[in-house]
C-alpha cells in the first residue's frame, strides 16, 4: 500500500502520469489536502485542463471530504450575463459542464486523504500540451521564482531581462509557467504589502527622533548693540539633517556678565528638557565660555570659524595670513605636523609675540581640527 501512499510533492515528481490507471489514482491515498489537489493538477497538465477547488463537507469544524474539478465544471449563473451595472461585455464562457473530478475523504484509520472516487471523462477539447502551462491552474509563480527574481530587481536588472534569465534555467521559454505580466503583478502584490508613503516617512522621522535625543552641536552668538534698544542679542541655532539653519531660540539680554549667560543658558536646558548639546560654537566671549563650563559640564567648547577668521584679519592686517590661518586650522594635520606649520606661519610673519596669536596657540584645542 506504500507504493500509493504520497508523502510529499518530491513523490509526485516521480510519478510517471502516462502510465497511470483510474485503478492506480483509485488507490492513492494523500498526507494532506495540498498533496492531494497538487497530484490532481500536475495530472491535468499533462492532459491539457486545468483544475479548481469544489465543495467540501465539514464535521465538527473541520474539514472531511474535498473535492476537486476541471475548470470547465458546472455552468456560468445567468444571472452574471444580466448585470444591469455592467461596465464591459462578459467573458467568454468556459464552464460546459464537463464532469470530471477528483473526490478525496479522511480516513481517520490511516490518517491519510483516499480516493473516494476520480472521473476522467471531459465533454470538451484539451490544450495543446505545450501551451497547457498558460492555463490558470498551472500558471503560476513558484516561491524560488520570486525570490529570484525580487533579487535580480534589487540590482535594477528590468523585468523582461529577469523574465529571459528565467527561461534560460528552464530550457526555453516554452518552460516557463508564467508571463512577464505576472510577474509585474507580483511586483505589484510586493509593493502593495509595503506601507504607504506617510506611515513610511513617520516611521523614519520617529527613528530621528529616538535617535537624536540630544543636540549634536549648538550654536549662539550675541550680536553686540545691533538692535534699537541697544542690548545684546542671543540667537541659538543649529543644522537639520538637510544642512537648514534652524533656530531654537533668542533672547535680548541686559548685559554680557557671567551671570547673565549662566542664566540664559539654563533657561535654554529647561525649554530643552534637560537634553544637552555634545558640541558648543561660539565667538569665545569670557563669560559665554565661563557659562558654558558650569550648565553644560561634559559639552565641548568650539570657537566659531568664521569669528576666527574675521579677528586673524582684523589683528594682524595681512590678508595672506587669513588665508594660511584658515588652511591650517581647516586642515586634518597629524598634531605634530600642526605644531610645525603653526611655528612656521607664525615665523614668517614675524607675529610670535602678538597677543593674540599667543591667545589662539592656549586655545587651539578649541579651533584647530588637528587638536579637536
Amino acid at each position: 500500500m506504500d507504493q500509493y501512499r504520497i508523502n510529499s510533492w518530491e513523490d509526485i515528481g516521480k510519478i510517471n502520469f502516462s502510465g497511470l490507471s483510474m485503478e492506480n489514482i483509485c488507490q492513492l491515498h494523500f498526507a494532506d489536502l495540498g498533496l492531494a489537489f497538487e497530484f490532481y493538477n500536475s495530472y491535468a497538465k499533462t492532459r491539457g485542463f486545468s483544475v479548481r477547488k469544489s465543495g467540501s463537507r465539514i464535521v465538527d469544524g473541520k474539514v472531511r471530504e474535498k473535492a476537486y474539478v476541471c475548470s470547465c465544471e458546472g455552468y456560468r449563473l445567468e444571472k452574471w450575463n444580466h448585470l444591469k451595472n455592467r461596465v464591459r461585455e462578459p467573458k467568454p464562457e468556459t464552464r460546459c459542464g464537463c464532469m470530471s473530478k477528483l473526490d478525496v475523504f479522511f480516513d481517520a484509520v490511516t490518517e491519510s486523504w483516499v480516493v473516494r472516487d476520480f472521473c476522467d471523462e471531459h465533454n470538451h477539447e484539451f490544450v495543446v500540451l505545450k501551451l497547457a502551462r498558460m492555463l490558470r491552474s498551472h500558471k503560476k509563480m513558484t516561491e524560488p521564482d520570486i525570490s529570484q527574481m525580487n533579487h535580480m530587481k534589487e540590482v535594477e536588472i528590468i523585468i523582461p531581462n529577469i523574465f529571459g534569465s528565467l527561461a534560460s534555467q528552464c530550457g526555453g521559454y516554452e518552460n516557463v509557467n508564467f508571463s512577464i505580466k505576472d510577474m509585474h503583478n507580483q511586483v505589484a502584490k510586493k509593493r502593495r504589502q509595503l506601507p504607504d508613503d506617510l506611515t513610511s516617512a513617520m516611521a523614519y522621522l520617529e527613528t530621528l527622533a529616538a535617535r537624536d535625543q540630544n543636540l549634536d552641536v549648538l550654536a549662539f552668538d550675541a550680536i553686540y548693540k545691533k538692535n534699537r534698544y541697544r542690548l545684546p542679542v542671543v540667537i541659538f541655532l543649529g543644522v537639520n539633517h538637510h544642512n537648514q539653519t534652524v533656530v531654537f531660540g533668542a533672547a535680548i539680554l541686559l548685559n554680557e556678565r557671567k551671570s547673565t549667560y549662566v542664566w540664559l543658558l539654563k533657561q535654554l536646558l529647561i525649554a530643552m528638557k534637560g537634553n544637552t548639546p555634545i558640541s558648543i560654537v561660539t565667538d569665545g566671549h569670557p563669560s559665554m565660555a565661563i557659562a558654558i563650563q558650569e550648565v553644560f559640564l561634559n559639552a565641548h567648547h568650539r570657537l566659531c570659524a568664521w569669528h576666527l577668521m574675521c579677528n586673524a584679519t582684523s589683528n594682524i592686517h595681512k590678508p595672506q595670513f587669513t588665508k594660511m590661518f584658515t588652511k591650517l586650522m581647516l586642515g586634518d594635520y597629524e598634531v605634530g605636523v600642526f605644531e610645525q606649520k603653526w611655528e612656521e606661519m607664525v615665523g614668517c610673519f614675524g607675529v610670535e609675540d602678538r597677543e593674540w596669536i599667543v591667545d589662539m596657540c592656549g586655545k587651539r584645542n578649541m579651533w584647530a581640527t588637528a587638536h579637536i
